[in-house]
């Protein structure tokens, strides 16, 4: 799901196929983030938007340039956060994002 911070994976659902196995395979030996950011509290965020978007954005310029949002791979499709997480109270207002209301599908 996304959020106001962008990519947000703490709730997510995965199709058991070839390319979700070879996307875990990736995303798990990502070596996008070394040095300092290696241990960044939202580095598993970041090297999963890495390997959904880095392949789109090297082969497709004229598409990727017409839109303002992220062209993701065509395995992939990212829910609105009101559909799949919102936050409790605290963490909604300190990331300006959506707090948990009654009927919603997961507090994260």
């Amino acid at each position: 799901a996304t959020d106001s911070s962008g990519i947000n994976n703490g709730v997510w659902l995965m199709k058991n196929t070839a390319w979700s196995h070879d996307f875990l395979h990736r995303w798990w030996h990502s070596e996008i983030l070394q040095g300092p950011g290696e241990n960044h509290n939202c580095s598993d965020q970041s090297t999963m938007q890495h390997q959904l978007l880095y392949e789109n954005s090297m082969t497709i310029d004229d598409p990727w340039d017409s839109v303002e949002a992220p062209i993701w791979v065509p395995q992939v499709r990212v829910a609105a956060q009101e559909h799949l997480q919102s936050f409790h109270a605290a963490t909604a207002a300190t990331v300006a994002s959506r707090e948990w209301q009654e009927g919603d599908f997961i507090k994260n």
